[in-house]
């Protein structure tokens, strides 16, 4: 896994490219899938669930009309999640963001902290979408 500093745009950027939209590869790819390592908590129990697949046979890359909803508002919630991520960096840059009380910086920096896997657990479940999409 390779990792980015800055947003989703930034890793789009560098050439970041979901699954789906590589060519195909043959071989042990995609480790992950099985576990997710030590991401966060709120992310693994959501992606135990869609990894059956379909429920029909014949048609593997369709996905159920939760997939489906899910998936098409993944890219507005990262937008989202990206846009909080700069205030917050924004309001941490500040010359004066350390000279604040130690509550009001601890709250900042644990926001800014959430958000982060937030958006990463957001990135991580949109590839799987992506995936199960293209069967």
């Amino acid at each position: 896994m390779h990792e980015t500093i800055g947003g989703f745009s930034d890793w789009r950027r560098e050439g970041g490219q979901f699954p789906a939209e590589q060519p195909a590869v043959s071989g042990s790819g995609s480790g992950r899938r099985s576990d997710s390592g030590a991401g966060t908590s709120q992310s693994s129990g959501s992606r135990a669930a869609p990894t059956s697949g379909s429920g029909s046979g014949s048609g593997g890359n369709k996905l159920s009309y939760k997939y489906k909803l899910e998936l098409e508002q993944l890219p507005q919630r990262i937008r989202d999640l990206e846009a909080r991520i700069a205030e917050l960096h924004e309001q941490v840059s500040e010359p004066d963001f350390y000279q604040q009380d130690n509550d009001t910086v601890q709250k900042t920096l644990g926001e800014l902290s959430e958000q982060e896997s937030e958006l990463e657990s957001a990135m991580e479940r949109w590839v799987e979408l992506e995936e199960m999409a293209s069967g």
